[in-house]
């Protein structure tokens, strides 16, 4: 295979690959016009390609697709032919073929196709085509598909004659060279040299591959045969491929982008398509070191790098100054609603104090004072008492709070500053003794009435919550010290060799970041296989238990529970699961490790962290890549195997040998020394030496097989249709209007390049 380097490359969207050189209405008139020249059409199902048939090539060139779409204001329609289609927008248009499987079919998009060539060659300002107009079409074309044809060209567009010809059988023979030549005419006047009389043809296009044998100078159709696999298949395969492989890149992918990939980098398998695949395994597992065949080709999908604005000293300073407006009016927004949450409770403590002094001066009876706090939702007296203490409780803390508020800004201090000092004072009660502050706790128990009993436990958690609180404060002076002297510890390590000192930072934290990559792979793995592992170790535990002497083959009575050892299994299960608990522990040491060489690269290494945190942070180009390897020869192995896509169909080696085995031995000797491959699909690498592959397997030892492109093998049809057009033996070939009228309006005139004709059954 050729090589390829593994070197990134683009997307080259140059859109659809077009031809078009227009000829004006004064060059028509001076050059074409009354001279009765043909014009010369290829119709296929990729490609159309048209111009004289005096022309050294065809002038038009374009992709066989019509869009026809409503106007802006829905009041008309306009259409696009070909390379009209803007490339960029050919998915929102829905551009369609003509063409289902080489047979043209959808006839009115036909018409657009002719009318955009007849316009192109400057023949718009006339009635009619005055011009005989010679068209290739499929391998055993329909009757009914040439019947509309030739409906169209006569009624439509007035033409004087049309010939039609396979495409394959006219690139068939210009590769040789025998039309238009008089020199090597036979006898028979057919054109056809007596050296290439027999071959073999292999043509793959863009949704059909088709074998046809030649003998004697004419094809024989009933030995033929067509696989209905071509380009657009491998685009397709691949498009789909991709998809599942990277489905993030789904809006960057399209049929088109894949038509590109599988014609700059599909490769076919010179031989075994199976071994290769196991070569390129071996090569993907590091076995392989000298596997050169193919190399991965990395695609850039297009890409928009993002580089972060450096911010300037005034615009930092800017940035501050709101980001304090801001957390400014938040206070003010958060001042206002305590002011107000703050008057809805004094307005409801006001209410529960006018309700008890009522009850106190005996206003109301004890009945209606129980009356109306059931009405207020309250279940009795106590209930509504101890919400009243909580109520005047809030309300004086938010009392206090708003005079704190208001004494901290008139000092020039934030809100945040009341905290700290709050927390202060609470602080400065340590100084106090805990007899002081909790007197209850030093009281003899008997002595309590029911009141203080509550005040006490209320002290005793306190007291629990005053020395969990300063157990924390030694843990985090105990923290800090240490973190000051491993700080030092660092300090001193990089003043003594700072280069070796930040690269060993991070080595150290490419470990562990790679360690903790595995384990959290390892981690979803035992996720998927936690159902089956704890199955699998509830078997291996009873099979090896007291009821254990159990085989998978026994027949005898389970008896798993019968003894006291069987129950062990689950002290084992819960065991192994506590062992995969450590695991998951350990990975949050690491975190707090990979932080603190985190910190010190920001310290030591700032440039280089802020580096990759922006690689980390933003899309960067790897992100927006691609990679081909195995699709590069999956992709040109369709046509051989279409079982892979799950096509019911033989592939070519099945083909090839179908066709030999109805031509027999003989003349399978006399065409495989010729064998023509044609076509756009045959382009990508060793397809000629995988045909050649195929068929000697096929064929005897000894045998002499000759395999070869054919000239020019997409635009080699329309060549060989321009030589035949010139030639004297065109002149037999046209069908007039009158003929069809007399004969059939699917009549065709046989010829050498041309599709047997069976009259339609009436």
């Amino acid at each position: 295979m050729d090589s390829e380097d593994s070197d990134t490359v683009t997307f080259e969207d140059n859109g659809f690959a077009a031809k078009f050189e227009r000829v004006s209405r004064e060059t028509y008139e001076r050059k074409y016009m009354g001279k009765n020249i043909p014009i010369v059409i290829d119709c296929g199902a990729y490609e159309t390609r048209a111009g004289f048939a005096t022309d050294d090539a065809p002038r038009l060139q374009f992709r066989s697709l019509v869009s026809r779409n409503r106007t802006k204001d829905g009041k008309g329609f306009f259409t696009l032919v070909g390379n009209q289609i803007p490339y960029a927008e050919a998915y929102r248009l829905k551009p369609r073929s003509p063409f289902d499987r080489n047979v043209a079919c959808h006839f009115e998009s036909m018409e657009h196709i002719f009318d955009y060539i007849f316009d192109a060659l400057g023949i718009n300002g006339s009635p009619n085509v005055d011009h005989p107009i010679v068209i290739t079409e499929a391998v055993c074309n329909p009757n009914f598909s040439r019947k509309k044809m030739s409906k169209l060209l006569f009624e439509a567009y007035g033409v004087p004659a049309v010939c039609y010809g396979v495409g394959d059988l006219f690139a068939y023979g210009y590769h040789h060279n025998i039309l238009g030549n008089s020199s090597i005419e036979t006898k028979k006047g057919d054109g056809i040299s007596s050296e290439f009389k027999d071959g073999l043809i292999v043509s793959s296009g863009y949704e059909a591959t088709h074998v046809i044998p030649v003998l004697d100078g004419k094809p024989d159709f009933l030995a033929a045969a067509c696989i209905p696999v071509g380009g657009l298949q491998a685009h397709k395969f691949l498009f789909d491929s991709l998809l599942l492989r990277y489905p993030q890149h789904a809006r960057h992918l399209s049929l088109n982008r894949c038509h590109e990939l599988v014609t700059r980098f599909a490769v076919v398998a010179p031989g075994d398509f199976l071994e290769e695949l196991r070569d390129m395994q071996r090569y993907e597992d590091g076995k392989n070191d000298g596997y050169t065949n193919l190399q991965p080709v990395k695609i850039q999908l297009p890409f928009t790098e993002y580089k972060p604005k450096e911010e300037t000293p005034e615009e930092k300073e800017r940035r501050e100054i709101r980001k304090k407006e801001h957390a400014d009016r938040l206070r003010m927004l958060a001042a206002k609603r305590r002011e107000s949450k703050l008057e809805e409770r004094q307005k409801a403590l006001e209410g529960f104090d006018r309700l008890a002094n009522r009850l106190e001066n005996s206003a109301i009876t004890e009945g209606e004072f129980l009356t109306q706090i059931e009405q207020g939702g309250f279940e009795d007296r106590d209930d509504f008492e101890r919400h009243h203490r909580e109520l005047r409780k809030k309300v004086d803390d938010g009392l206090a709070r708003m005079q704190a508020d208001k004494q901290g800004s008139e000092d020039g201090k934030s809100g945040g500053s009341t905290k700290s000092k709050s927390g202060d004072n609470s602080g400065g009660k340590t100084d106090q003794s805990e007899q002081e502050r909790f007197p209850l706790l030093f009281m003899d128990p008997s002595a309590l009435t029911d009141e203080q009993k509550k005040e006490k436990r209320k002290q005793l958690l306190l007291k629990s919550a005053e020395a969990g609180r300063a157990r924390r404060r030694r843990e985090k002076e105990q923290a800090r010290e240490a973190m000051e002297a491993r700080e030092r510890e660092e300090q001193s390590r990089y003043d003594a060799n700072p280069k070796e000192y930040v690269k060993s930072l991070h080595k150290m934290r490419a470990e562990l970041i790679d360690q903790r990559e595995k384990r959290r792979f390892s981690m979803r793995s035992l996720d998927r296989r936690k159902n089956l592992a704890s199955k699998r170790r509830v078997l291996q535990a009873v099979m090896g238990t007291g009821g254990g002497s159990r085989k998978p083959g026994d027949k005898d009575e389970d008896d798993f529970g019968a003894n006291e050892e069987d129950w062990q299994l689950y002290k084992k299960m819960a065991q192994s699961r506590g062992e995969e608990m450590d695991e998951e522990s350990e990975s949050e040491e690491e975190k707090e490790e990979l932080n603190w060489l985190e910190r010190l690269l920001n310290k030591y290494d700032p440039e280089a962290m802020k580096k990759e945190i922006e690689e980390t942070t933003y899309p960067q180009a790897h992100d927006f890549q691609i990679e081909l390897f195995v699709d590069r020869i999956k992709a040109a192995e369709l046509i051989y195997q279409p079982s892979i896509i799950g096509l019911d169909v033989a592939g070519l080696p099945e083909t090839l040998e179908g066709v030999f085995r109805k031509l027999g031995p003989t003349k399978r000797e006399k065409i495989t020394k010729n064998v023509v491959v044609i076509g756009g699909n045959t382009l990508n690498p060793n397809f000629c030496e995988r045909v050649r592959y195929q068929i000697r397997s096929l064929c005897p030892e000894g045998l002499k097989v000759t395999v070869m492109h054919g000239n020019n093998p997409s635009l080699g049809s329309w060549y060989g249709a321009k030589l035949f057009a010139n030639s004297p033996h065109a002149k037999k070939a046209y069908v007039t209007a009158s003929i069809l009228q007399e004969k059939s309006p699917d009549f065709l005139v046989e010829h050498t390049f041309s599709n047997q004709y069976f009259p339609t059954p009436r």
